[in-house]
């Protein structure tokens, strides 16, 4: 009975040693990214959805790809990447982003991580004062994304960045002193005494990412190493719900900031209807069209 009892043990522990690999655990395998979530036939274009992967800090980004449609085989086009304000919300951009797409300019939002408090689609569910060098680092992500796309002309791949984003898109620009990007548009947004405290680590500031982590004394040095065009476009009556300050003087005195240096276009489309306030979906009519008109003109001349 033993030397039976022995001989099951044996067999028992060959067959586990089998199924272990020699005792070795195999590594989950990690999704590929980006990774394809569903696409959708929206009136002129077709909506992507996706998942891409910022490495460096291990998260997934929730991102989509406005494409439109009849792009020719070998057709490039130019694209314009998008990016929320503080709120994470994106179907606004979309909706401004699809007053472009009969011109055939393609568009790519994405919601960076921990920035969407109510209806999160990127990973950061429940994050709390996130930093600002956490949504660039997430740009940063979009960007290289964007530059893997056969359809886009990549010399004409413009950043656009919506009040809180338009300060991200300006840290980001700075990494590019080599005319990847022909323009920038900064819309609801500029730099100045409160705009800037955004910038400064503080005790309450969670997800910090060093490199990105550019100081209000630093900035106005930072921006202006990007060296190419400038679009700002802001309501007169801008007064960002975060900042005690209004954003129109913002815009401005960011604008002269680029200003300085010679060898850039730099254009401001000042909204002066009353009713026009802060962002996109609080301009008046009129002042919308004012606004898409600008960003019309200032794309399609690079």
């Amino acid at each position: 009975m033993k030397k039976v009892l022995a001989i099951i043990l044996a067999v028992i522990m060959l067959l586990s040693l089998c199924a272990c690999g020699g005792g070795k655990q195999e590594e989950p395998k990690k999704p590929s990214y980006p990774k394809e979530i569903f696409t959708t036939k929206e009136k002129g274009y077709s909506f992507k959805e996706m998942w891409i992967y910022n490495e460096d800090q291990q998260r997934r980004i929730w991102g989509a790809e406005m494409i439109p449609d009849g792009i020719a085989e070998g057709e490039k086009v130019p694209l314009i990447l998008y990016m929320h304000g503080a709120s994470g919300q994106t179907p606004p951009l979309k909706t401004q982003a699809e007053q472009l797409i009969g011109d055939k300019v393609a568009g790519f939002l994405f919601e960076a991580c921990g920035a969407n408090s109510s209806t999160p689609q990127s990973d950061g569910r429940g994050w709390t004062n996130v930093h600002i060098s956490s949504r660039t680092s997430d740009l940063m992500t979009a960007i290289e994304y964007v530059r893997t796309l056969d359809y886009v002309d990549q010399d004409r791949i413009f950043l656009y960045g919506r009040s809180m984003g338009g300060v991200s898109v300006m840290i980001a620009a700075g990494f590019f002193t080599q005319g990847e990007f022909p323009g920038i548009i900064i819309e609801s947004s500029g730099l100045g005494a409160t705009w800037g405290g955004m910038l400064n680590v503080s005790e309450r500031s969670e997800h910090v990412v060093e490199e990105y982590a550019i100081t209000n004394d630093q900035w106005e040095d930072w921006v202006v190493k990007y060296p190419g065009d400038v679009l700002f476009v802001c309501a007169e009556y801008d007064i960002a719900p975060y900042a005690s300050e209004n954003s129109y003087p913002a815009a401005l005195y960011a604008a002269d900031v680029y200003r300085r240096t010679e060898g850039r276009d730099v254009v401001f489309c000042s909204l002066p209807n009353p009713e026009s306030t802060h962002t996109w979906n609080s301009f008046a009519e009129d002042d919308k069209i004012t606004a898409i008109n600008a960003i019309r003109d200032f794309v399609l001349a690079r």
